[in-house]
């Protein structure tokens, strides 16, 4: 049996080892809240650089909107699309190539039932499971570098209309671009480059 000061200085060692337990786990409660106030500080950083990238978009639609309306010389800009496009019966897209499938947001379509807005919905909720937003954007490109060089009114509408696809793409399904630093610099590049 311990003696009355042994127990005493028993409880204070015990009381000191509970203290240091205390002051680490203090010590490590610190740094996590210290990172998490830095992960919450590097999102809203890169929530701002897409609300940055989206108004960015915004301006270039509205550019390309005040070039429609000064109007321009309109040679024809023939689809190839619907010849690549498989419908069902009630005249809605049902299958087609990848470039096809990509015409149909940005040309005026009478071959299916939809608007061009109800079919970009579809497009952006379901292109996951055909293609990735890479190959979409490089088609976009592609699409947007002919019709610049066709130079005419039914070619500045079509590359209105892609503005404004990426546009709601970046806007309603930013978290395509959010993780792929690559396919970021490619859609601002394609934007601060191509569409101004």
């Amino acid at each position: 049996m311990l003696e009355p000061d042994e127990r005493l200085a028993a409880a204070f060692d015990a009381q000191r080892r509970l203290l240091g337990v205390l002051e680490t786990l203090d010590a490590a409660d610190a740094r996590s809240r210290a990172l998490l106030a830095e992960q919450l500080y590097q999102r809203s950083i890169e929530k701002a650089d897409l609300r940055a990238r989206i108004k960015l978009l915004h301006g270039r639609v509205a550019h390309l909107k005040g070039q429609l309306r000064i109007g321009m010389p309109t040679p024809d800009v023939q689809s190839h699309a619907a010849a690549e496009l498989e419908f069902d019966d009630s005249g809605d897209v049902r299958a087609g190539t990848l470039r096809s499938l990509v015409e149909c947001l940005y040309r005026d379509h009478t071959a299916f039932s939809g608007s061009t807005t109800d079919y970009a919905l579809c497009f952006v909720l379901s292109y996951r499971s055909f293609a990735s937003a890479a190959q979409i954007l490089a088609e976009l490109q592609l699409a947007y570098t002919a019709l610049v060089a066709a130079n005419s009114t039914d070619s500045l509408k079509c590359r209105l209309r892609i503005g404004n696809f990426l546009k709601k793409w970046l806007a309603e399904s930013f978290h395509d671009f959010e993780n792929d630093q690559e396919l970021q610099q490619r859609c601002e590049w394609f934007v601060a480059t191509l569409m101004s």
